[in-house]
């Protein structure tokens, strides 16, 4: 971050720490759909949606309406897809430029494999697979294979 930082780039940070995750523990517990496998993001993981919606329109707001561009490492990446498909088409467009990931999943684990999501992932990409907002954003997978973006010439 000090390297993009040095090159002019501002940074906006969400601030998650381990044992924030646990509250996707404590919902699921209460929530008959993710103990049956068939969660949604905004139910279960609804505490980060809001956090990082929050973040960025603050981001938005300092910025001089200036669109960002998210950044999301491993879950971080999955869920930034959630926020934008909670928060639909006109929040998208007016609030994010592209989306990169690192080392994302983007596609439920094989049958047979259990799913850390309890189907938060598989219903994502049931309702909106892929790069499903490829017609107004960017996106960029890094060490993925899971979402194909257009090839540019």
């Amino acid at each position: 971050m000090a390297c993009l930082r040095r090159r002019g780039v501002s940074l906006s940070v969400s601030e998650v720490r381990r044992i924030d995750w646990l509250k996707v523990f404590w919902v699921g517990l209460q929530d008959e759909d993710f103990r049956a496998g068939n969660g949604t993001a905004p139910v279960a993981f609804g505490w980060y949606l809001d956090a990082a919606k929050g973040l960025i329109e603050e981001t938005v707001r300092s910025g001089g309406g200036q669109r960002v561009v998210l950044l999301g490492h491993s879950a971080g990446g999955w869920l930034a897809r959630a926020l934008m498909q909670r928060e639909g088409r006109g929040w998208v467009e007016a609030h994010v430029r592209g989306l990169v990931t690192l080392g994302s999943p983007h596609l439920p684990p094989p049958p047979g494999v259990m799913d850390m999501t309890q189907g938060c992932l598989r219903n994502l990409n049931a309702s909106q697979p892929g790069a499903f907002f490829a017609d107004c954003i960017f996106y960029a997978t890094v060490a993925g294979a899971a979402i194909r973006g257009q090839k540019r010439e």
